[in-house]
């Protein structure tokens, strides 16, 4: 007697999508949240394939988002030093005054750029959440491949039925 293709199909509990749901979530605590996302995936990863695999997701995710974030802070620093020593080493009362503007634009950008950066780092991490939520085929380009070899992904039937 032969499989059907129903029985080819691992299928996750409502525990485990929500467990999935919650591990790209956990961004929302800030850098805590890498922690609470690595223990989540520490807890689930023998006991529920998915969602470990979507905690492995979110915890790679996280990851670089922080070393982004960082790299991000460090061009922003470095470009905002040089404008600031160029501007003092033409010295003058003119000087002052650009070097006035200057700092209120160095900040403007600063912000923005963080700002951009986070509301686009939350976007995808609720994104994630949903469709992880509703078993959606959902793969982090670049980090599903690296979250597959430590936490295998499942065959799960794509969507809630």
């Amino acid at each position: 007697m032969s499989e059907s293709v129903a029985d080819q199909f691992y299928e996750p509990t409502q525990d485990e999508r929500t467990f999935a749901c919650v591990s790209h979530l956990t961004i929302f605590v800030s850098s805590i949240g890498l922690l609470v996302a690595i223990g989540l995936w520490i807890y689930l990863r023998n006991r529920h394939p998915y969602a470990a695999f979507q905690a492995a997701q979110a915890v790679l995710f996280q990851f670089v988002v922080m070393i982004l974030t960082f790299f991000v802070i460090a061009v922003i620093l470095a470009a905002t030093l040089g404008v600031f020593g160029v501007t003092l080493a033409i010295g003058g009362v003119e000087s002052d005054a650009a070097f006035g503007v200057l700092a209120i634009l160095a900040a403007l950008v600063f912000v923005a750029v963080l700002s951009v950066l986070t509301l686009a780092m939350y976007a995808y991490a609720i994104y994630a959440a949903v469709r992880s939520y509703q078993m959606r085929r959902f793969q982090i380009p670049g980090i599903a491949s690296i979250a597959n070899a430590i936490s295998p992904m499942p065959n799960v039937r794509d969507g809630v039925r």
